[in-house]
């Protein structure tokens, strides 16, 4: 499971995050999308921000509660899924992406949002510095 990710919202976001991917030594991480996705944004555009990654870090699609969205990212060739659904819902949608090869999750991780597209480069490696010692303090600092 994912500890936590980094949203992306189009290229401007998505270019910064995988530069910093490149030179950080952070591991557990991923790219997410804003939630509900597919009613926000559509499947194909988080299939071509994926397509874009093409598979250099874990991508993935927020479906929000929408398993029709889950199971057409699933068809667009997408494999780390979330989408909040519980009980049986969960279980025949486990089934139904486990059998198109996704996986499904229940839970967003943490995120951290470079919300502005405009956002400046100094502000992203503010972020950037941010998130390393973040990430220091929860797990290389004695416990």
């Amino acid at each position: 499971m994912t500890e936590w990710a980094i949203t992306i919202r189009g290229q401007a976001t998505l270019i910064p995050a995988m530069v910093w991917f490149g030179q950080s030594s952070v591991i557990g991480g991923a790219l997410i999308t804003p939630p509900w996705v597919g009613q926000v944004m559509g499947i194909g555009w988080a299939a071509a921000m994926a397509a874009r990654i093409g598979g250099a870090v874990p991508f993935i699609i927020d479906c929000g509660d929408q398993p029709g969205d889950a199971m057409a990212a699933a068809r667009s060739g997408l494999v780390d899924i979330l989408c909040r659904v519980e009980g049986e819902r969960h279980d025949r949608l486990t089934a139904i992406l486990a059998a198109q090869g996704a996986r499904l999750s229940t839970r967003r991780p943490v995120c951290f949002d470079w919300q502005d597209p405009d956002i400046t480069l100094k502000a992203q490696q503010r972020l950037i510095l941010a998130l390393d010692q973040w990430y220091s303090d929860v797990h290389l600092s004695p416990k």
